[in-house]
């Protein structure tokens, strides 16, 4: 029996950025789950500090799941060193996924999350 998905698989949301030096004023929107039954999401998140004098980069994700703030969070804290995770995450229906740089720091970073509808 096969599985059908009326919503196609793949990546739906991107932040790639470089050259950061400061944190986001705002969350920045990535993605709105869709309605209906529940849908599968991989997150994926890396932070990176090409030069670092002091602080802390915090790169959160953040979405909503069975009602619950839940967050992908990842720092830099140190020069060179990639920080990243990847996380599986059911949104409820209609909420957002939000990215946001965040933290008082001296120091560049380049950030990357894909969310990747699985099914």
């Amino acid at each position: 029996m096969a599985i059908s998905y009326p919503i196609p698989e793949g990546i739906v949301g991107t932040d790639n950025r470089t050259g950061l030096t400061g944190a986001d004023g705002s969350p920045i929107i990535l993605y709105t789950a869709g309605a209906g039954t529940i849908q599968v999401y991989r997150i994926n998140t890396e932070i990176v500090a090409h030069a670092f004098t002091s602080g802390t980069a915090t790169l959160t994700v953040t979405w909503t799941e069975n009602t619950v703030s839940q967050t992908a969070v990842v720092t830099a804290t140190a020069l060179n060193v990639v920080t990243g995770i990847v996380r599986l995450a059911m949104p409820d229906a209609g909420t957002t996924i939000t990215v946001q740089l965040t933290g008082s720091f001296t120091a560049t970073v380049r950030i990357a999350t894909i969310i990747e509808r699985l099914v």
